[in-house]
């Protein structure tokens, strides 16, 4: 049965029943649509064969409708609940419990069983044909993307592309000389754009919502946290920021997105600050405040509950400097980042660093002459669903490009 609270610690029956003989419950959102689904477990304990176990999907208000998923049938009496795989998504532990029928005393062999979570991912728009506005994907050749959507001749893309973790929201920041900055001394500004995939299509490019009352402010540099229920960005201007380029967020909410929150201490400080890159262990990555301190490294924070602790310095190697964004993959396993070093092919270039077998980053490797070229690459990102890396090329519009994640395995060897 489901009871709702109203606030006060007062409970009203929902005048649900979710199945009989349920053993034991737990919530999470095993869809990844932002709310609490149930997982329960159904059992005819002590002796008989139990009923399915089954995952109840949250309609977002309260109400609970059948998943179609049955989950074993081997008297369940207890779960464990986690991304035992690394996939951002919720599997289950499932402990069986069994009497045997010769011996109340005693418990028959059972055994526990392991549930990998792949139910939902026809609800991951990255799944289907309609994925990245149903663009051909690239192979090992970088090709610009989105052409007259995200990469326009009307703009000058700039910073990191953010794909929501279901991939039917796709942010990006832009230049234009469209809306005048408070500041005088420049024509253009830079500012959020945005498409969603809705009713089966998606959405023109628009403004983002959210910065609407701030389009004399530079706002840019769009980046989801790992539920994609929060979405981080930077701005000059906005009221009550700690310095001159302030992290602020908004939260996903009923009809779209929050005000602007600032993201605070010590994320923010009196200087100019870059959106964080999230792993799926709750840390955040975070470039230094490098146009202020030459010397200034990558920062690594422990993200829970929305907030960031006290940062440690990442290490790299020495010879190496990096600028702009960074980005983490989400199992921690490598680092991207662009630079300037004497093996590069133009101004800027992009590197990865590998962890090595000891935790620590290895030697950065130049991504190859097929992503740096002659002009500037910058800021590295890669989709929630791994496949492809986006990052900046100067060319003369600026565009987004991106290429298979394929690239990677041949800089594994070198």
């Amino acid at each position: 049965m489901i009871f709702f609270n109203d606030g006060k610690g007062n409970f009203k029956d929902s005048g649900q029943v979710l199945g009989n003989n349920s053993n034991a419950a737990k919530t999470a959102d095993f869809d990844s649509d932002g709310d609490f689904d149930l997982f329960i477990c159904y059992g005819e304990v002590p002796m008989g064969d139990g009923a399915p176990n089954k995952v109840w999907i949250n309609d977002g208000k309260g109400h609970f409708t059948d998943s179609g998923l049955s989950l074993g049938n081997s008297n369940s009496a207890a779960i464990a609940l986690g991304d035992i795989n690394k996939d951002g998504k919720i599997d289950a532990v499932i402990v069986n419990v069994r009497l045997d029928p010769k011996n109340s005393y005693a418990s028959a062999p059972c055994f526990v069983e392991i549930w990998l979570n792949k139910a939902f991912e026809s609800n991951y728009l990255n799944e289907t044909k309609d994925a990245y506005f149903g663009l051909t994907p690239p192979g090992l050749i970088p090709e610009v993307f989105a052409p007259g959507i995200v990469s326009d001749s009307t703009w000058a893309e700039h910073c990191q592309v953010a794909i929501s973790p279901r991939g039917d929201e796709i942010f990006w920041s832009a230049w234009s000389s469209k809306y005048p900055p408070a500041d005088t001394s420049m024509k253009n500004s830079e500012q959020i754009y945005f498409s969603e995939f809705k009713n089966g299509s998606w959405s023109k490019p628009a403004i983002a919502d959210f910065i609407k009352d701030h389009l004399t402010c530079l706002n840019g540099g769009p980046s989801f946290s790992p539920d994609g229920n929060r979405l981080y960005f930077y701005s000059t201007g906005i009221e009550g920021g700690f310095g001159k380029k302030d992290v602020w967020y908004v939260d996903r909410i009923e009809n779209g997105w929050s005000k602007p929150i600032n993201a605070g201490k010590p994320l923010n400080t009196p200087d100019g600050d870059w959106t964080p890159s999230f792993t799926i262990d709750g840390y955040a990555y975070h470039m230094g405040n490098y146009y202020y301190n030459r010397n200034e490294k990558p920062l690594k924070f422990k993200y829970s509950n929305g907030k960031f602790s006290q940062p440690d310095t990442v290490i790299i190697h020495p010879d190496f400097r990096p600028v702009f964004a960074i980005y983490v993959s989400p199992d921690e396993s490598y680092l991207l980042f662009s630079a300037r070093h004497k093996d590069g092919f133009g101004s800027l270039d992009i590197y990865v660093c590998f962890k090595t077998e000891d935790d620590k980053w290895g030697t950065p490797i130049n991504m190859g002459e097929l992503v740096n070229t002659d002009k500037v690459e910058r800021f590295p990102t890669v989709s929630p669903d791994g496949k492809y890396l986006f990052f900046m090329r100067h060319t003369p519009g600026q565009d987004i490009f991106w290429v298979s994640t394929d690239i990677f395995e041949e800089l594994k060897k070198q």
